[in-house]
């Protein structure tokens, strides 16, 4: 995921917001209204990552400590931070983004620093830890088939039989960003994944120029790209592999395939100058914590930033999450630092591509 994402990514990554806890649409106060009260604005990517977060985290906090949380949802976090940080009219107190935001957003000074006497990193993967972003998972984009239409024995198990309509045909579904699609365009291009970086851009694109009419969606959330497998509107997706594993669990005609997944990862952050900034920390630290790490690998498949947060998970719903050793020696990690430097230009050059 994040995550996808993508994980999952999980992208509701919508813009309406929502009070916490609730379905209905929630109101974000402005910040001289509500800078010295007892709460605590948390952006994310919607759908069923939230509500993973929501039932892992967000309750749990509120009833712990006392602070209120008020969710809300984005598509492009990065872009609503900058407005706001330049605008100095700062909504959001922590946010949920992948690891190319926290690259970008440190490199525009536009994250608080995360204040590690207060969030312990003792336990934390060295990899999830940042000086303005704490891990809190790991994703992976990975395959995802409908099974009324492909079956555990036969689906695309790498990228190049995902790109191959004559041999694996039907509708498919992407996200609708750079990140990720130029990597499975170049692996389904017969690039090694251990000289995928730097990415060969050009031909990147002329990969995705093959695939761009079969593919009838271009999804921005967990819950879209669900629902179009569930619902057999495609037969194929790039998913983020733990934001399904739920509605697989309630009977959802979906299997995956992680086999030249891309690993990433979902990171706490705080905006600068962020109202709430002391409750951002003793949240990021709450959230961090094994077994609140433990308690949402119940909620969504992605694999903890926390080491011990394994030792709390049952070993049969270990099984389900992404960095699991079964399926960790075939995933593909992503270069964030590559993208840190490029996101911007691509995003543009892929939204123009869009409606050539």
């Amino acid at each position: 995921m994040n995550r996808r994402q993508g994980r999952l990514g999980a992208t509701d990554r919508r813009s309406f917001l929502q009070g916490a806890g609730a379905l209905g649409l929630g109101l974000v106060l402005p910040v001289r209204a509500r800078a010295a009260s007892n709460e605590l604005v948390v952006a994310g990517w919607g759908g069923p990552y939230q509500e993973a977060h929501r039932k892992a985290h967000f309750e749990p906090f509120m009833k712990a400590t006392g602070i209120k949380v008020i969710e809300t949802t984005f598509e492009d976090p990065l872009s609503r931070i900058k407005a706001m940080v330049e605008a100095g009219n700062v909504e959001w107190d922590v946010v949920n983004v992948g690891d190319r935001h926290v690259i970008v957003g440190t490199r525009e000074n536009l994250l608080e620093p995360i204040d590690y006497k207060v969030v312990s990193a003792a336990d934390l993967m060295p990899a999830a830890v940042h000086p303005r972003g704490t891990g809190c998972d790991m994703f992976a984009t990975a395959i995802g088939y409908h099974t009324r239409r492909y079956s555990a024995q036969n689906h695309p198990r790498n990228w190049a039989e995902f790109w191959d309509v004559k041999r694996f045909p039907g509708p498919r579904s992407l996200r609708k960003t750079p990140f990720g699609n130029l990597e499975i365009a170049l692996l389904a291009d017969g690039v090694p994944p251990e000289k995928l970086y730097p990415l060969d851009v050009e031909r990147a694109f002329r990969s995705m120029d093959r695939i761009k009419k079969h593919v009838t969606a271009w999804w921005t959330s967990g819950a879209q790209f669900t629902q179009l497998l569930s619902n057999g509107e495609v037969d194929l997706a790039a998913i983020w592999d733990g934001e399904v594993v739920s509605a697989i669990a309630k009977g959802a005609p979906i299997g995956v395939e992680r086999n030249q997944g891309l690993l990433s990862g979902d990171w706490w952050a705080v905006p600068k100058g962020a109202p709430h900034r002391e409750n951002a920390m003793k949240f990021i630290a709450f959230a961090t914590q094994a077994q609140q790490q433990a308690n949402q690998t119940k909620y969504v498949a992605y694999g903890p930033t926390n080491r011990k947060a394994f030792d709390l998970v049952d070993p049969v719903a270990a099984k389900s999450l992404t960095t699991h050793p079964d399926y960790v020696k075939g995933l593909i990690k992503t270069d964030n630092e590559w993208w840190g430097k490029n996101d911007t230009a691509l995003v543009q050059r892929f939204n123009a591509w869009l409606i050539q």
